[in-house]
């Protein structure tokens, strides 16, 4: 299981700066890819600004899992 709480991690980190950084393919993806990219169907709901802050609070909240979830396995 320490291999889907690294994935986890390694996944919020990239989510995290790839919104910190504004990456295209993360914060203004085609709009068009709404059907099979999650991002993409976020965007249909917010702005390219506030998808910063939505794909940062995602990145957050995968990093914040996975913490969780490797410390309630070490107990």
């Amino acid at each position: 299981m320490t291999g889907l709480y690294l994935s986890l991690a390694v996944t919020g980190l990239l989510l995290t700066l790839g919104g910190y950084r504004d990456w295209d393919f993360l914060t203004d993806p085609p709009k068009a890819m709404a059907i099979c990219y999650s991002q993409a169907f976020l965007r249909l709901f917010f702005s390219r600004y506030a998808m910063r802050w939505v794909t940062a609070l995602e990145g957050i909240g995968f990093i914040a899992v996975a913490c969780l979830g490797q410390f309630g396995q070490s107990t």
